[in-house]
């Protein structure tokens, strides 16, 4: 017991130093941006093993969304990817980063939803130790080339963090909502569909130029005039959007999706 707590507050006070908008630092290098992992932990190993313990000064961005969804084959051990990357956290502190995602908020606590197989298949400690983590992660992360991540939509301004509430429905909006081009499929994970407009009022506020995201596996690779990128890297989603990682280059302005490089981990391309 108290050697989880040790870990627990170790972990917490590494997110809080990150901050709720985390400003990733430095202008070389590469950065590996991924999201919506969902337990899948062949996949985490994949990119581990490519970019962080077989690479030197890499940093990796996970957008959020790291338990649930999982099929019965992984739930043997249903806390298996969040453990690995709170450990990885704990040993590259300054190339490891977690955003919050929808699903990394403990339903019985704040909005519920299903399906939550992670939660529900935890003991009451187990969840108290998750929860006070997890609640820690920061929502924002940009770099200096000017390039933002989520996981779902951003906050209308920075101003949002000036009175951030963890258990407000700005929050959950922001961790539930879409972007959307057009009026889409009813999609029970989207509680609300933002705008072209939104987009363009939050990149303007943030003064960035290309938002890389997850959450939604029906939303397209690129929109938004090549300005937006939705990722998924979770293997349960491969027949709906396959998935795909983003690697950019930390030294070089980043205008458009096309300045990022997209890796399609299907193909097993690393090239």
């Amino acid at each position: 017991m108290e050697k989880q707590e040790f870990y627990k507050d170790k972990l917490i006070n590494l997110f809080e130093s990150d901050g709720r908008w985390l400003k990733i630092p430095g202008n070389k290098g590469k950065c590996v941006i991924l999201s919506d992992l969902h337990n899948d932990r062949d996949t985490l190993n994949i990119v581990v093993d490519r970019f962080l313990t077989n690479a030197e000064g890499v940093k990796i961005i996970f957008c959020g969304d790291y338990v649930d969804r999982s099929p019965s084959s992984w739930l043997i051990n249903p806390t298996a990817t969040i453990d690995s990357l709170l450990k990885l956290k704990i040993q590259y502190p300054d190339r490891i980063f977690l955003l919050m995602g929808n699903h990394d908020l403990n339903p019985s606590k704040h909005k519920k939803f299903m399906p939550c197989e992670f939660w529900c298949s935890l003991s009451k400690q187990d969840s108290h130790f998750y929860t006070e983590i997890l609640e820690s992660l920061p929502i924002v992360a940009s770099t200096e080339n000017g390039v933002i991540m989520t996981h779902a939509v951003l906050p209308s301004s920075p101003a949002f963090f000036d009175d951030f509430n963890l258990t407000g429905i700005a929050l959950q909006e922001l961790l539930w909502s879409d972007y959307s081009e057009r009026q889409p499929a009813n999609i029970r994970a989207v509680q609300k569909q933002k705008s072209y407009g939104d987009f363009k009022r939050s990149m303007d506020a943030f003064k960035c130029n290309v938002l890389i995201k997850g959450h939604n596996p029906y939303a397209p690779l690129k929109m938004f005039d090549n300005r937006c990128i939705t990722l998924n890297a979770t293997r349960i989603y491969d027949n709906v959007c396959g998935r795909h990682i983003a690697v950019m280059n930390l030294s070089k302005s980043v205008n458009s999706a096309n300045d990022i490089k997209l890796i399609d981990l299907q193909s097993n391309s690393f090239s």
